[in-house]
């Protein structure tokens, strides 16, 4: 019996057949871990549609082991500037991988690519995944490298001036030298390698940015500013004089001479204040006045600084104290980064935390990121839901926030099975269920009754992978073991 319930852990990691995941794209959030949302983050598309990615999950601890695993649930959303969602899909594991997307890019009016970590958390075997689709999510190219040791190394994509894709990311501590292996990876927009490099130089990069006519480009450490050569070799090493004050949380380019970076900085007058702020520094190592941008009493969070047409937006989370009420915060700033508006959003009960910020054609913006209720005695969040909300240019909410709820995970029950299997956990009337094996082949197509019955007693044993269809086409998936 223990065997049993061994394996069904490791299929949590199988492949689906990708028929199974491009012909009805599902609205449910399936599988999720409604105390654990890892990341939200947006794609661009043109100025009035967008793709939202959110990562659902975290470490688990298996029941019959004293062992954690990965179980994470990549979504993605397509959607407009009124924040209709015009598609969606749960995005499936690959050749028996789990996957943890780190984020994606536009390549061109009709291709995007997303990175992230290809994992078997049972047997430790980490790789780099990489995938190009089309506008209606379809898979054009997959990519999996690796040597089972690479842990959480990488950088959500970037695109250069040759429009080509770079992937950077680390493996861990190099024996040799106690230093992280850094690698570059430069892809045709097709999703055809050019070229791969390794570094195992001392300095820990932080992320990549693409800058000047010659297409060279910048890194940026605690420690250092770095430029590169188009072919990743190293150009020049700045050096940066650290600021003990001050927590890096990104790094951008301002225009082709001066880069930014971005984080919280304590604030002399408030002991446990930080503000979201950033310090411009150019290509001599002149670093530039820090600019405020928070509501220095309370704790401010950095998210995101954006560049736009008549300034900046830089975004965070207002009041970001565990198990108090918090709000997204978004600051307008001009081009001489001077404060031209400041807005928040939140209802006052609730911890609203800001992961990502996209700037609308019309001047607005839409942020977006979690808000999570809190158990007052514990500490922990105990409920966590997918929020998006839209500011115009003048920093006025528009509309209604976009909720999308981490609805519960289907659950049947028994499971394992033998025989007859209610369905648990979401409210919908299920009129159909199709199996499929670990090859991703339907072994069986069966009626539901009363939207929430099926029999499964004429299986043979093994692990099943089970679609369940409504009466609308939306589907919803859950894995089951037969006895």
């Amino acid at each position: 019996m223990i065997g049993i319930y061994r394996l069904f852990f490791v299929f949590l990691f199988f492949s689906v057949n990708a028929n199974l995941w491009s012909q009805n794209h599902s609205f449910f959030d399936l599988n999720s871990n409604t105390f654990d949302r890892q990341g939200i983050s947006f794609i661009p598309i043109n100025n009035d549609m967008f793709v939202l990615h959110s990562l659902v999950g975290g470490p688990k601890k298996s029941d019959f082991e004293s062992t954690f695993y990965y179980d994470y649930t990549d979504m993605l959303y397509k959607m407009d500037s009124d924040l209709n969602v015009l598609d969606s899909v749960r995005f499936p594991p690959f050749q028996g991988y789990g996957l943890r997307l780190y984020g994606g890019i536009k390549l061109s009016d009709s291709v995007i690519s997303v990175s992230g970590l290809a994992y078997d958390s049972l047997s430790g075997d980490y790789q780099v995944y990489m995938a190009w689709l089309n506008d209606d999510f379809e898979i054009l190219n997959e990519y999996i490298w690796g040597n089972n040791e690479v842990p959480e190394g990488l950088y959500p994509p970037r695109q250069n001036k040759a429009g080509n894709l770079v992937q950077l990311g680390w493996y861990p501590n190099n024996p040799s030298t106690g230093m992280r292996q850094h690698f570059y990876q430069e892809f045709l927009p097709s999703g055809e390698l050019l070229r791969f490099v390794e570094d195992s130089s001392s300095v820990q990069r932080f992320d990549i940015v693409s800058f000047g006519n010659e297409g060279k480009y910048a890194q940026y450490s605690s420690e250092s500013l770095t430029i590169l050569n188009p072919d990743f070799s190293t150009d020049t090493v700045i050096a940066i004089p650290s600021n003990a004050d001050f927590w890096l949380r990104r790094f951008g380019l301002l225009n082709d001479s001066t880069f930014y970076v971005g984080g919280d900085i304590k604030v002399d007058s408030q002991v446990y204040d930080s503000d979201p702020a950033i310090i411009p520094i150019d290509m001599d190592g002149q670093i530039f006045p820090v600019i405020h941008a928070g509501a220095v009493d309370t704790i401010d969070f950095f998210a995101e600084f954006k560049l736009i047409s008549d300034g900046y937006l830089l975004s965070g989370t207002k009041n970001a104290y565990p198990g108090l009420p918090s709000f997204f915060m978004v600051n307008k700033l001009d081009l001489d980064f001077q404060k031209v508006y400041s807005t928040s959003y939140g209802d006052g009960v609730r911890s609203y935390i800001l992961y990502d910020l996209i700037a609308m054609h019309d001047g607005g913006c839409i942020a977006t990121g979690r808000a999570e209720n809190y158990d007052p005695n514990f500490l922990y969040n105990t409920r966590n839901d997918l929020i998006l909300v839209r500011f115009d240019g003048n920093g006025v909410l528009v509309g209604q926030p976009k909720v999308i709820e981490d609805h519960p995970s289907l659950m049947l029950a028994p499971n394992p099975a033998t025989g007859l299997v209610a369905i648990l956990g979401q409210k919908a009337c299920w009129v159909s269920a199709e199996i499929f094996d670990i090859e991703g082949r339907v072994v069986s197509r069966l009626k539901v009754e009363s939207c929430s019955f099926f029999d499964v007693q004429h299986l043979s044993t093994g692990l099943f992978l089970v679609r369940l269809t409504t009466e609308s086409g939306l589907n919803g998936f859950v894995r089951m073991v037969k006895l």
